[in-house]
């Protein structure tokens, strides 16, 4: 008897904080939609103001964001598992970074 995991995602902003408070991904392609709705707050300014890297051009906020995946407790040592993410998401040549 095999039992199903239900994925779950988050997507960390470049500052380590979630982009949203209230809600989690059910697959890496969710999590990618609500981070480009997420950046389209941005727009008017035409940057991300970030504490950790100053100014980020919104073509590249993509890159300094990490999508976590909290299906199953992966966490190690300093709790950061970084992988490349998506060769084919076409938002400018940039990658979403995550966490698994």
């Amino acid at each position: 008897m095999s039992t199903k995991t239900t994925k779950r995602f988050d997507v960390i902003s470049p500052d380590g904080f979630t982009i949203d408070l209230f809600d989690v991904y059910k697959s890496e392609e969710e999590a990618i939609e609500a981070t480009k709705k997420w950046s389209k707050g941005y727009e008017k300014q035409g940057y991300y103001n970030s504490v950790r890297y100053g100014k980020i051009p919104l073509r590249e906020l993509f890159h300094y964001c990490r999508l976590v995946d909290l299906t199953e407790n992966k966490l190690k040592k300093d709790n950061i598992y970084y992988h490349s993410f998506i060769n084919n998401i076409k938002d400018e040549g940039t990658r979403l970074s995550y966490l698994i």
